[in-house]
């Protein structure tokens, strides 16, 4: 049966995961949000460890949780160390000094007795006595039924455990007192708090593990970095909106809401499912939600890694605009903001997309069945219209000709007569027309010009484009409702 007790713990387990997944799928990827997301793992590996020995049934599954799972406790408070280290943002002369001078060699110093103490947790008994564990009688069971004694290092660790917090703390302190304007400031109060909160539950969690007469802290240590975990995730998760100067808290409880309901589900459909089997249910609930939480969570990763699979540039730079866009409305003010970045954004990715197509017509040039399949051709209805003096072409090889004879006229504009062929200016004009006019092998047109297969590439690429935004000026210029020849619907007039 699932113990009650360790349900501070599970709730926290929960949060630092979903925060996790928030800081890994939300906003660009940094220095901070790595290091960010790395500790709330720990801290979240931290609270699994705990949870699952509250819960094991037995000596052997006790053993497993406890045992692979005692790395988060000695990295835990390192990982805060350096993510409020990472938090010292402001570029004054009085921070560098502070940064190199004191937090990266204390950073240094931290994580060589990091290290040393991971070898000595997992290589020996020196930081818990694993070779003699100790099974606590029935009417003495509150939290555990299982314990283990602290080595000689164990002091050690909770120095180092004490000592990291503490110095945590000063950088939060230094960060207040540098930041710039009221709103920074306010979030670096917030931080403050939660960071002497960790301190308060990481002394009573090592107190807790001490002694068996304070068992009682470890419940109310958990709680406390539970409202330690919600403080700062208010703040620091804001990352990217932090050090930009926004405030924003919307998109974190959106995330958390929702993320919570689907936990909910998953977690009734497991305890359905799972009834009747005693303790491995607990086991079985937190896999799944730590499942559910990821997949959901990186559904957005997953969407552009399949993009790159199935579809052209163009599309998945448009997918990627208007899955951005959403994603950045609730985190302006202005909603004016986010639709000019998404209007960019898809002008950008429609001007890729025709590159694409006129690219894609220049090598059907010499086919004509072939270039009568082109999507160019419904592009430029009103350019293919205009070359023809006895009405548009109606069949497929006459817009195929068509289409032909204006690419032909395109890529002769693009020549510069003062230009000599060799020269940069004129070179693309020159591996266009002899590619795709002449038909010369792409090798052959890179040896008699001198060019890298890289540089040929860049200068056809760019041509390309020209020819494109060529191609696509003209079809405008041609459109009666923006040259003022009629008047626009909306126009009373």
């Amino acid at each position: 049966m699932f113990n009650w007790l360790s349900a501070p713990g599970f709730v926290a387990m929960l949060i630092f995961w979903l925060l996790t997944c928030y800081v890994l799928t939300r906003g660009k990827p940094n220095r901070l949000s790595w290091v960010l997301a790395g500790w709330q793992a720990s801290v979240a590996a931290f609270f699994l460890n705990q949870v699952m020995q509250s819960n094991a049934a037995t000596l052997q599954e006790w053993y497993a949780w406890a045992y692979w799972l005692q790395w988060s406790i000695i990295i835990a408070p390192q990982g805060w160390y350096w993510v409020t280290v990472l938090l010292q943002s402001e570029p004054t002369p009085a921070t560098r000094r502070y940064l190199h001078r004191i937090a990266y060699p204390l950073g240094a110093l931290f994580a060589i007795a990091t290290v040393a103490l991971l070898i000595a947790a997992y290589a020996t008994d020196w930081i818990w006595i694993w070779s003699r564990p100790i099974t606590i009688p029935p009417e003495r069971v509150t939290t555990l039924r299982f314990d283990r004694l602290p080595g000689p290092w164990f002091p050690a660790l909770v120095a180092l455990s004490l000592v990291s917090v503490v110095a945590s703390l000063v950088n939060v302190w230094r960060a207040r007192q540098s930041a710039a304007g009221t709103d920074r400031r306010r979030l670096f109060d917030g931080l403050l708090v939660g960071a002497l909160l960790i301190v308060v539950g990481v002394a009573a969690a090592y107190l807790g593990n001490a002694s068996s007469s304070l068992f009682w802290l470890r419940p109310l240590s958990q709680t406390i970095t539970i409202v330690a975990a919600l403080v700062i995730a208010l703040n620091v998760d804001t990352y990217s909106l932090l050090l930009q100067g926004r405030v924003i808290r919307t998109d974190l409880l959106y995330f958390l809401t929702a993320m919570g309901l689907i936990c909910l589900l998953y977690g009734l459909v497991a305890v359905l499912a799972e009834a009747g089997t005693g303790s491995r249910l607990v086991p079985f609930l937190v896999l799944l939600l730590l499942l559910a939480v990821l997949s959901h969570a990186g559904v957005d990763v997953m969407r552009r890694l399949l993009d790159r699979v199935f579809y052209e540039r163009d599309v998945q730079r448009l997918r990627s605009e208007l899955a951005a866009a959403a994603e950045s409305a609730p985190l302006f003010p202005n909603l004016a903001t986010v639709l000019g970045q998404a209007r960019s954004g898809i002008d950008e990715a429609a001007t890729e997309h025709l590159v694409r197509l006129t690219e894609e017509a220049l090598r059907r040039l010499n086919t004509p069945a072939a270039l009568a399949q082109c999507e160019l051709i419904r592009r430029l209805p009103r350019t293919l219209a205009a070359t023809r003096r006895n009405g548009p072409p109606v069949t497929p090889l006459e817009q195929a000709q068509a289409l032909r004879e204006v690419l032909v006229a395109a890529i002769e504009r693009l020549q510069l007569p003062s230009a000599p062929s060799g020269k940069p200016g004129a070179l693309g004009y020159t591996i266009l027309r002899e590619e795709y006019l002449v038909g010369l092998p792409n090798k052959e047109i890179r040896l008699r010009h001198g060019l890298s297969e890289g540089t040929f590439n860049r200068y056809r690429r760019s041509a390309v484009a020209i020819l494109a935004q060529e191609l696509s000026t003209q079809e405008e210029r041609l459109n009666p409702l923006q040259n003022g020849s009629a008047p626009l619907a909306s126009d009373p007039t």
